[in-house]
């Protein structure tokens, strides 16, 4: 929608006018006023997702494991340490450690099938453990006291 200059600024708006029927798109000025239908082509909207950075399951129930790739985690909560036992470990193995808002913290590549982990420097918070193998990923919670 192309406006010309020193015009008042307008946005479209998306309205139903009943149930089961099209939607009819209007525009409004920026500052208030009334309604005024568009009957031209507005083209299509669409939003394309970009990701900067692997996006990691995070939120408040915890993630669902990959069942190529099971790990386990104790002590959990933590204080000084953890140990990280893993099945089917394989030389490509990553464990990244991220905090609450997805900050990577900490990240390891020589994993065994039980590693050792010093959380130390770690503040008391919830982190998140992933843990890759290339192909899958794990993910578990853990608290550090």
């Amino acid at each position: 929608m192309a406006q010309t200059a020193n015009s008042p600024g307008y946005f479209p708006l998306g309205a139903m006018q009943a149930p089961f029927t099209p939607t009819l798109y209007v525009t409004q000025p920026l500052a208030g006023g009334p309604l005024t239908p568009l009957n031209t082509n507005l083209g299509f909207f669409g939003i394309e997702p970009f990701f900067a950075a692997p996006c990691y399951g995070v939120g408040l129930g915890e993630a669902k494991e990959n069942i190529d790739l099971i790990m386990t985690i104790y002590p959990n909560p933590a204080k000084e340490k953890i140990f990280v036992a893993v099945s089917n470990v394989n030389k490509n193995m990553k464990l990244q450690v991220y905090n609450a808002i997805g900050v990577l913290v900490m990240e390891q590549n020589n994993v065994q099938e039980e590693t050792e982990v010093n959380t130390q420097h770690l503040s008391k918070g919830i982190y998140f453990v992933a843990l890759t193998n290339g192909k899958a990923v794990a993910t578990k919670k853990l608290v550090v006291n």
